[in-house]
């Protein structure tokens, strides 16, 4: 499946540069986005995360010690928590005639108004990663907080029998709400033939060295089909880690290979639509996957993973 999904991907974007090359229409911008400001107020509410481990220094871990302070008799807890946070998002759209729209979209947040500066704290623990990324609410301003969301460009595939959407860049990565949603660079192909609509996907989650495999790719399948007012569905994805976890081994000689590598698929059938007049929403999804070792450093045993996700309403 991904060797055919690659493959078909690969001349349906040098066929649709081809018709892009040979068409003269006109070109328009539009700007679009958002900006939104929200005042929380909260008691015992610890972010949703299950130990100290996930709260990290800057966030308070390292001074309220994490979930476990909020436990009864401990520093935090019955104390209210306030704070306001921001963000903005900016789109510039270009479309190309009929034929080729394109998308740069930007992110702006700010966690918290009046967030410390990455570069002002002495403590290195209470730095955050990433420098000053989500910190725009800083006194002064100035920060480096714009991040760049999308880059891609969509166009037809000309000279085909069927309609054919190739999507390029980085990109909205959407399979069900149930499972995920992520922004990556890869290719995409949205496929039309009456009544189903088709998806082929790959995208690169990771690139280590050039010259080595340890890389981390994935490859999307999905197909819907309407049946009076039900759209069905059913879809593929897999994801082929040639290192494992992610993000990428640190501090190693690059040329040794990765200690492990996985590989994680996910099977998935849903429905969206009304039975009578009864609104309807199904998933069903299971996962399988294995981490095994690659080299003589990976002492650990190989790791099997099973699961499933049912959603209904």
């Amino acid at each position: 499946m991904r060797k055919l999904i690659v493959l078909s991907l690969a001349l349906l974007l040098l066929i649709g540069f081809a018709g892009i090359a040979s068409s003269q229409p006109k070109l328009d911008f539009k700007v679009s986005g958002m900006i939104d400001m929200l005042a929380i107020l909260n008691r015992n509410v610890p972010d949703a995360v299950p130990a100290a481990d996930y709260i990290p220094a800057y966030m308070g871990g390292a001074l309220f010690g994490g979930f476990t302070q909020y436990q009864p008799d401990k520093n935090v807890f019955d104390k209210k928590r306030s704070w306001v946070m921001s963000r903005g998002i900016l789109n510039f759209d270009m479309s190309y005639g009929k034929e080729v729209t394109g998308r740069i979209a930007f992110e702006m947040d700010s966690d918290r108004w009046g967030e410390s500066s990455a570069y002002s704290l002495s403590d290195p623990r209470f730095a955050p990663p990433g420098g000053d990324r989500n910190r725009m609410g800083y006194w002064g301003t100035d920060r480096a907080a714009v991040e760049v969301k999308n880059v891609y460009l969509s166009f037809g595939v000309p000279s085909v029998p069927v309609p054919i959407q190739i999507t390029a860049g980085t990109q909205p990565f959407v399979t069900r709400p149930v499972l995920n949603y992520t922004d990556g660079a890869g290719v995409a192909a949205d496929i039309k033939i009456d009544p189903a609509s088709i998806k082929l996907a790959w995208y690169k989650a990771s690139e280590g060295e050039d010259f080595a495999s340890d890389d981390a790719d994935v490859y999307h399948l999905n197909i819907r089909v309407p049946v009076e007012k039900v759209t069905v569905g059913g879809f593929v994805s897999h994801y082929n880690m040639n290192y494992y976890p992610l993000p990428p081994k640190t501090g190693k000689n690059i040329f040794e290979p990765p200690d492990y590598r996985s590989d994680m698929t996910w099977y998935g059938i849903y429905a969206d639509g009304k039975v009578g007049p009864v609104g309807l929403t199904f998933d069903f999804v299971y996962d399988r996957g294995k981490v095994e070792g690659r080299g003589a450093r990976s002492t650990e045993r190989d790791v099997k993973y099973r699961g499933f996700i049912i959603r209904g309403m």
